[in-house]
């Protein structure tokens, strides 16, 4: 807030210290000057190392911790592996390559940091370079201390794919205005490095470009329009386009080949496509007038369940037939109403506290424009577009999470950084003068006080004075729930630390993660891969049925991972009540089997179960260590006691 808060009020004498902060921007602004892209990096740099050290990195899902293991050939996966499913295979050769490597480094974290890193650089380049003026570094400064520490607190593969394509296309606009400002100005490295941080983004998620293209696309066009007759603009502009896009769809489509190579992965796909509707967009259900459908495959209510929380391990019983008869025996809707999920949809945005900051700064970043007519309607467009796609997405899928809306809502602001130099002479505003009045930075006599107040009363001073507090109070609330959720991160973290160091895995055991009962999101970006090299995991969610997935199983020697979790000991399942009431039924209806449950161990986290076949008679016999069969022998049930 310095920067707002040492704004120069003309004609008054200013005191020492306001003097001082005056003349370090000024200062400030001459490096900029000089070298705007060797200043950007530097700030971006300091920036980075500030925020890190004061504000706790986290992952927002499971997905990222999963795609991590997945790279570094820990918890999940026997070897490393370029496969990692969302993003593009190309990233996961070179994850794969670099863990190789130098195993001890955790580069999946870095890579999504790094890629943050060159999104804020080439914002804050495109607004030193472009109709600069102090207003709208103030304003990216703004940005770094909101929206910038929630992506980077926040840390997810959606959102900073969705930042890096947004960054390179206010890049690229900045690069083409320039050249509408002056024919002869050498922009093509600005356009290639606007096209490398889109081709980025779209490897680091398909669907994040496809959605920011979708609510940028129109507001650009409509940017771009009055130039369309000016060859020095249109010829750059087709050519990074073209060039760009060719780019996109080669490395997607060596994506798709790589994938297509290898059969096994083309089953996964296959099977992938069918039990989306089971388990993640949960439209199918198990009643009264679905159970001749059910019945028609073999399928209890509590196989459904099964299905429905994320266990489809046997490849008879949950065959991609039998899901895909059960798909096509009816047309199968949302579980809620259109209506319900619009609604689910508009409460979610209510309720995340995240989103009121963005509503608090977009009017600043509109009034600050130097057209604020047309940053109004063009900021207003893309805010129009970005809500009617994601209520598109809940009226025909589900209501998006915040990894979805977030990006898509917040990245209207980076755009007003570039709306905002669209027009002719800055308006001289008197922004943060009624502060520095109040905070002592403007020296004046109570005549001069009165005779300021009258001036700023009667003026629209107030204004954006009034709109710059708003923008602090949305500040201070970001700051503080991140910091408050960096605190509940830590201390998640050291639970799984110390939960690992209570568990003490070893190389001969396996642990069932159902449906994510383990938190593998409390693990640190930044940790480092070794502390996972004896946890062996198998992973009841999306990795199922995957090749990794499989060469875990064959690791173990499981056929029928049901059967082998009740009569081996050396497997063990995280889950949590309802889970455990599911398998106890499944193992009643598929395996004869009457079940015991032993609590092996329990923090505040997540739960190991292991459940063992109860005997006629007293049961504590049946894990006596044979020294015949270690694979069921006692010895690492007993470990846990």
């Amino acid at each position: 807030m310095v920067f707002f808060l040492s704004g120069t009020f003309h004609g008054a004498p200013q005191c020492r210290f306001g003097m001082s902060i005056s003349r370090f921007l000024n200062q400030c602004e001459r490096w900029a000057e000089s070298g705007p892209l060797r200043f950007s990096l530097i700030i971006i740099a300091l920036y980075f190392a500030l925020m890190l050290s004061v504000f706790r990195c986290g992952f927002q899902t499971n997905d990222d911790p999963a795609m991590m293991m997945i790279a570094s050939g820990t918890g999940m996966c026997t070897a490393p592996d370029e496969h990692l499913i969302f993003t593009n295979v190309l990233i996961g050769l070179v994850l794969k390559g670099l863990y190789s490597c130098v195993s001890s480094v955790p580069w999946y974290g870095t890579y999504l940091v790094a890629t943050q890193y060159l999104s804020h650089v080439a914002v804050l380049y495109s607004v030193l370079t472009w109709r600069y003026t102090r207003r709208y570094a103030e304003l990216f400064y703004l940005f770094l201390l909101t929206i910038g520490v929630y992506y980077l607190t926040n840390l997810q593969f959606t959102i900073t794919a969705c930042y890096a394509v947004e960054a390179g296309i206010i890049l690229g606009l900045t690069a083409l205005f320039k050249r509408a400002d002056n024919p002869a100005l050498p922009i093509r490295r600005m356009l290639l490095a606007a096209g490398g941080l889109i081709l980025l983004g779209s490897m680091i998620r398909i669907d994040s470009l496809i959605a920011t293209a979708m609510v940028t696309g129109p507001v650009a066009v409509c940017l771009l329009w009055p130039q369309r007759r000016n060859r020095s603009v249109v010829r750059p502009a087709a050519s990074w386009l073209a060039l760009t896009l060719a780019l996109i769809a080669g490395t997607q489509v060596f994506h798709s080949s790589y994938f297509r190579r290898d059969p096994a992965w083309c089953k996964f796909f296959e099977y992938n496509a069918l039990r989306l509707k089971f388990n993640d967009h949960q439209w199918t259900h198990y009643d009264r007038e679905t159970k001749a459908i059910f019945d028609q495959v073999h399928w209890s209510e509590n196989d459904h369940a099964m299905v429905f929380n994320w266990y489809y391990e046997d490849d008879q019983l949950f065959s991609a037939d039998k899901l895909r008869t059960i798909l096509n025996a009816r047309a199968w809707q949302p579980p809620t109403s259109a209506s319900q999920r619009v609604a689910d949809f508009c409460v979610s945005l209510v309720r995340d506290h995240s989103t009121w900051t963005l509503l608090l700064m977009l009017p600043l970043f509109v009034w600050c424009g130097l057209s604020r007519r047309t940053t109004l309607k063009f900021a207003m467009l893309g805010l129009a577009t970005a809500m009617g796609l994601l209520l598109y997405i809940s009226l025909t899928v589900k209501p998006p999470p915040a990894r979805v809306y977030y990006p898509l809502l917040a990245n209207q602001l980076v755009f007003c950084l570039l709306l905002g130099r669209l027009g002719s002479n800055l308006s001289p505003h008197a922004t943060g003068q009624w502060l520095l009045l109040h905070l002592g930075v403007v020296r004046s006599n109570a005549a001069r006080q009165r005779e300021l107040v009258l001036t700023l009363a009667f003026s629209n001073a107030l204004v954006p004075t009034a709109l710059l507090v708003i923008a602090i109070v949305g500040a201070v609330m970001t700051d503080n729930r991140e910091f408050r959720h960096g605190r509940t991160l830590a201390k998640n973290a050291h639970l799984m630390r110390r939960a690992m160091a209570e568990i003490k895995p070893q190389d001969d055991e396996l642990y069932v993660n159902w449906g994510g009962a383990m938190p593998i999101e409390s693990i640190s970006p930044f940790e480092v891969p070794h502390t996972f090299d004896h946890f062996h995991m198998l992973m009841l969610g999306w990795p199922q049925r995957t090749p990794f997935h499989e060469a875990m199983k064959q690791r173990f020697h499981i056929q029928d991972l049901a059967k082998d979790l009740i009569n081996r000991s050396d497997l063990f399942l995280m889950s949590v009540d309802y889970q455990n009431v599911c398998f106890d039924t499944f193992a009643k209806e598929h395996q004869q089997a009457e079940l015991e449950w032993k609590s092996c161990y329990n923090n505040q986290r997540f739960s190991i179960w292991k459940p063992y076949r109860a005997p006629p008679t007293q049961y504590d016999a049946y894990f006596e260590p044979n020294p015949d069969n270690a694979l069921t022998s006692g010895a690492h049930f007993r470990r846990f006691q």
